[in-house]
């Protein structure tokens, strides 16, 4: 829609949804994260082009960048401090039950929790451990390797080339130490402190 100087207006979309325990609502496809005060709380949204403002009784709480769908938005400082020991313990468990089915699948879960946030990517690391049951455990690890060696850190990407059978051409043998660079894009958590 246009208004009468052919400038195209921004229209916004209004949503009320219901604050997630993972701390995110879905808006529009995709995920914002508030404090865990507001976890179960319905709250109102405003997003446009640029922008997604979140409001609990007609105060603003938190604005976030409007992303493409399927993407999420976090600031972790959402989360409580006091949550961070028991997580680290659940991320060893993880690890070493990646490591149980094969050194490679370990390394890869190892690099998925590590940082100061690794609840952030528990799900995701729980969703490779499926995965190697499904498809086997050198299947698993040789997409692992392969994804390391295309830079590839997106469960989801792993699971596609398990589907597709692309990760047999990857050498178990050869297995090398994973993960001793960071990776290309990675941000430390404050990076992400930009938004209140």
């Amino acid at each position: 829609m246009a208004a009468c100087d052919g400038i195209r207006y921004d229209i916004p979309y209004y949503a009320h949804p219901v604050v997630h325990t993972d701390h995110h609502i879905s808006f529009r496809k995709s995920l914002y994260s508030l404090p865990t005060k507001y976890i179960g709380k319905t709250v109102d949204v405003r997003g446009d082009s640029a922008l997604v403002r979140i409001s609990f009784k007609d105060e603003l709480i938190k604005t976030h960048p409007k992303l493409p769908e399927g993407k999420r938005s976090t600031d972790y400082d959402d989360y409580p401090k006091e949550i961070t020991p028991y997580t680290l313990r659940n991320a060893k468990y993880q690890i070493n039950e990646g490591n149980k089915k094969h050194p490679a699948i370990g390394d890869y879960i190892e690099f998925l929790l590590s940082g100061t946030y690794p609840w952030h990517r528990l799900r995701s690391a729980q969703k490779l451990l499926r995965l190697a049951e499904k498809y086997g455990h050198k299947r698993t690890a040789a997409a692992c390797i392969k994804a390391k060696e295309y830079g590839i850190w997106d469960v989801r990407r792993i699971e596609r080339m398990l589907k597709n059978n692309v990760e047999e051409n990857t050498v178990l043998s050869d297995f090398p130490t994973l993960f001793t660079d960071s990776p290309r894009f990675a941000r430390d958590g404050s990076y992400f402190k930009n938004y209140n």
